[in-house]
């Protein structure tokens, strides 16, 4: 297994390093994926962009590692989506106690039920305890039975997982020379399933700010340096409110990334 394990506080440059590997890889030819969530993925584009011309980095989320390795192995599935699984589970609800689910119920039941299949527990091996446990546990087995031959989203990643650990190393088409993982305050179980597995047939760097306790760091970030605050007051909020505006503006003109900003209000004010 070839796992790097960087970790580090927020603001320790994490993001930074990986990105320097990023293309330092790519200027070896080497073929990149770059994992994030996928709410990261135009900040990590723009990012690796600032330093330069970069080809051969591919920037996805976990799940759609998942999707290309299910379609590269022909063994992909029809998807159930989030609106079709949380119907499924409502009418699993209504078939387990022959009345419609209360409003919220099917949602937090299918919170529940993907809760458990991320940590890798079937409907049988729920613990024992009271009856919305069991309720539970009987909801569980019913939506499986249900989903037939599709797959939901976490279906998609047990199944990758399954290969990742079933195939021995060059025996799948992982189009990838390297992978970089990275915007992960932590990884949940499923998902660190599945970058150990991605390990043991490609190098993978791992940027987190808390390791799973299974993993080991080889390097440690060290804290960011405390940052400088100012304040400033207005006797009028309408003029506040335009410096502030006006500060926004200037900062983004001049490079700054949304996502590199905050602004903090207090109550009375953000709640208007």
């Amino acid at each position: 297994m070839n796992l790097h394990v960087i970790s580090g506080p927020p603001a320790s440059g994490k993001t930074t390093a990986a990105i320097t590997q990023a293309h330092r890889h790519a200027a070896g030819g080497l073929r990149v994926w770059w994992v994030a969530p996928g709410h990261q993925r135009r900040h990590i584009q723009r990012a690796l962009a600032r330093q330069g011309p970069i080809l051969g980095v591919d920037v996805m989320t976990l799940q759609q590692v998942t999707y290309r390795l299910m379609s590269d192995l022909r063994e992909l599935k029809p998807l159930l989506t989030g609106t079709g699984r949380l119907a499924l589970i409502g009418r699993s609800l209504a078939e387990e106690s022959g009345n419609p689910p209360s409003p919220g119920e099917a949602r937090l039941f299918a919170h529940a039920i993907a809760e458990a299949k991320r940590y890798g527990v079937p409907p049988g091996a729920l613990p024992n305890g009271d009856n919305e446990l069991a309720r539970l546990a009987r909801t569980y087995e019913r939506y499986e039975a249900l989903k037939t031959d599709d797959w939901d989203y976490d279906d998609f990643l047990l199944q990758a997982r399954d290969r990742l650990e079933r195939h021995n190393p060059g025996e799948l088409p992982i189009e990838a020379d390297c992978i970089i993982v990275d915007g992960f305050d932590h990884l949940e179980p499923i998902e660190a399933d599945i970058v150990q597995a991605l390990a043991c047939h490609r190098p993978v760097e791992l940027y987190v700010e808390t390791a799973p306790p299974h993993f080991e760091v080889q390097s440690t970030l060290a804290n960011p340096p405390i940052s400088t605050v100012q304040t400033h007051g207005f006797s009028s909020d309408v003029q506040e409110a335009r410096w502030v505006l006006r500060d926004i503006k200037q900062e983004l003109a001049t490079g700054r990334e949304p996502l590199d900003m905050a602004v903090v209000v207090p109550v009375s004010i953000s709640s208007r």
